[in-house]
């Protein structure tokens, strides 16, 4: 995994190529390949994540986040994290962003860490909110009222829905005052290493990219080995800006007036998407030094009913001129969200 140790965030660990498509890999279809890996980890096409429960069930923190599959443990899955984990250093050492929706439990896990009834809220809040329940039943009910009002036994369920015994004979031994600290630490711990082995095999991955050097890892926080290695989610406006040129017009030019004030106005999915459809990264790397500038060429050769063009590999859109907000915030809306791949047919091959 040695091609994985990439500094720079245009480096590339490899060259792509989309069957039936005819762009040429001079970057873009590179970074389209990434989000697309993740789309599709995502989205359960690939077995390693899945949505955290507090993401099925919409309710409580980070509901756009996954977990590791528990379920995913074969050799070839372990396998498969351990890429994961070489992605997840490439995108640390290049500051390539892997836009990756991670559960903070997961970043926290990579690092050593260990969890907490508190960290358990981000992933399943209704679970945490049983056991804060179960202890304060606990203080303020008898030995009586708690037996008669709960019935539990020492068992809990995982990410993925399984069910798992916290303990030898935990299907009959039932939850009582006097054992509440215990059962409550049995379930933490069982959540905290229900997907140890995927885990480990992303340290592995890690661990070989960063040449045994995992340990430098432990000086960062979960949250900002995250942000190194999947950028931000929100794409800020100042940052975009300041990596933004216009090669052929003024920087007081209406129509670049007209573009961002239609760019702000985005929702962050829409400029997630805008993102991919001009540079094949929905994600802006966290540090800018050096990043490819993104241009803004207006065509005043191009119709006003035309839509833009992209050209990922070079960070380049060409936009005719729009007499108004509302066409220009149109027509960019419509070509990021119908054209958001790299999907040139191969009658007409472009560079890209």
């Amino acid at each position: 995994m040695s091609h994985f140790r990439k500094k720079g965030a245009d480096a590339r660990i490899y060259k792509i190529n989309f069957r039936g498509e005819g762009s040429m890999d001079w970057g873009g279809p590179f970074r389209d390949s990434l989000v697309n890996i993740v789309s599709e980890m995502e989205s359960g096409l690939v077995p390693l994540l899945i949505k955290s429960p507090n993401n099925r069930n919409d309710h409580g923190s980070d509901r756009d986040c996954f977990v590791l599959d528990p379920a995913s443990k074969s050799p070839n899955h372990l396998e498969m994290f351990k890429f994961l984990g070489a992605f997840i250093a490439f995108g640390i050492l290049s500051k390539s962003p892997i836009s990756l929706n991670l559960a903070p439990t997961v970043w926290k896990q990579i690092l050593g860490q260990e969890l907490t009834l508190n960290d358990l809220t981000q992933i399943d809040n209704y679970s945490a909110q049983v056991l804060t329940d179960l202890r304060q039943y606990s203080s303020s009910l008898t030995d009586e009222e708690f037996e008669a009002t709960i019935d539990q036994n020492f068992t809990t369920v995982l990410s993925n829905g399984d069910e798992v015994v916290l303990c030898e004979g935990g299907e009959e031994k039932m939850v009582k005052k006097d054992n509440i600290e215990e059962f409550i630490a049995l379930v933490v711990k069982a959540r905290s290493s229900e997907a140890f082995e995927q885990n480990r095999a992303i340290q592995e991955g890690i661990n070989i990219v960063f040449k045994g050097n995992l340990d430098v890892m432990a000086y960062l926080t979960p949250g900002a080995i995250e942000i190194r290695a999947c950028g931000e989610k929100t794409i800020s406006v100042e940052r975009f800006k300041s990596i933004t040129t216009y090669p052929n017009c003024a920087n007081d030019h209406e129509i670049v007036g007209r573009f961002w004030r239609v760019f702000e106005a985005f929702q962050p999915e829409e400029r997630a998407l805008y993102l991919k459809f001009v540079w094949g990264r929905n994600r802006l790397p966290i540090d800018l030094t050096g990043v490819s500038k993104h241009e803004l060429r207006l065509m005043t050769d191009m119709q006003e009913t035309s839509f833009p063009q992209a050209h990922t590999c070079f960070f380049q859109l060409d936009i005719p001129y729009y007499r108004n907000d509302e066409i220009c915030r149109s027509r960019l809306i419509t070509a990021s969200e119908l054209c958001g791949g790299i999907d040139t047919d191969t009658n007409n091959i472009a560079e890209d």
